[in-house]
């Protein structure tokens, strides 16, 4: 519904040469559309439904030249409007222009304690960094975006992900345990990144192995990772067994860590460099 308007809207912007009704009404629908998204994700953060119309909102509001002077005016007016933030934010951000999306989603955190998806936010955009002096504020705004037993499970997600990687595996696993009662998510998120930003790879031994899945013992991360054997190449299944030294990939689903590849460590094929 508000994608329909937003085209509304957008059309009688561009038409009127910004004129301050269509101005405005366009600011509103970008609003309330950003605030139902951003609502129903917390909720719901794997439903692929939402995220459509979340790149549909995205996709709609590059081709509109209009928007991003609009979401400017907006938050230089009032930077404290949480949801106008967020997507000004992450227009600035798919443009590349990462110090000045941080810095629009700071600005709104600290003149709105209660900006709570908006912590969420900046969370993300200092863990993108991969900057270890960033760890304790990320701890602090993933801890203060939920209260215990509310239904912020995305920023659950995100607080449980932080502590196991940079905190308390304690906090970690109550948090997940937490998640895994109220919402059975098994889609991985949140891979493990190396310095580079790309997906880091492990080196683990078979703990234990059934039909259908295994535990990886994994040294580096002081743990045993689950793996299903669908993300195994199939030959490499049926050869992996009890202490096989294996390569892995790792994310978090809301019940914890996950293997989302494996390999034999022993069939590693050098590619040609050309």
């Amino acid at each position: 519904m508000y994608l329909d308007e937003f085209d509304i809207a957008a059309k009688q912007a561009k038409e009127s040469d910004g004129v301050w009704p269509t101005n405005r009404n366009l600011e509103n629908i970008i609003k309330k559309a950003e605030q139902t998204i951003n609502k129903s994700l917390a909720l719901f953060p794997d439903d692929e439904h939402l995220r459509g119309l979340e790149a549909k909102l995205a996709e709609k509001l590059r081709d509109t030249p209009r928007a991003l002077e609009v979401l400017q005016r907006s938050n230089e007016k009032s930077p404290h409007e949480e949801y106008i933030a967020i997507r000004y934010s992450r227009m600035l951000h798919g443009q590349k222009r990462y110090d000045d999306a941080k810095l629009i989603i700071r600005k709104c955190v600290d003149s709105n304690p209660n900006a709570r998806r908006a912590k969420l936010d900046l969370a993300k955009a200092l863990i993108h960094e991969n900057n270890d002096a960033n760890n304790d504020e990320i701890a602090s705004l993933l801890r203060s975006g939920f209260s215990d037993g509310d239904t912020n499970y995305d920023t659950q997600f995100w607080y449980g992900r932080h502590q196991y990687l940079h905190g308390n595996r304690d906090k970690a696993a109550d948090t997940f345990k937490s998640l895994t009662r109220i919402r059975k998510y098994r889609k991985p998120r949140g891979p493990i990144l190396d310095r580079n930003g790309k997906e880091q790879e492990f080196t683990g031994s078979i703990k234990m192995k059934t039909d259908t899945y295994c535990f990886v013992s994994v040294s580096e991360l002081n743990d045993s990772v689950y793996v299903h054997f669908q993300d195994s190449q199939q030959d490499d299944w049926e050869k992996i067994k009890f202490g096989t030294t294996v390569k892995l990939k790792v994310a978090f689903n809301f019940k914890g860590v996950v293997g989302t590849t494996i390999r034999i460590a022993d069939v590693l094929k050098v590619d040609s460099v050309t």
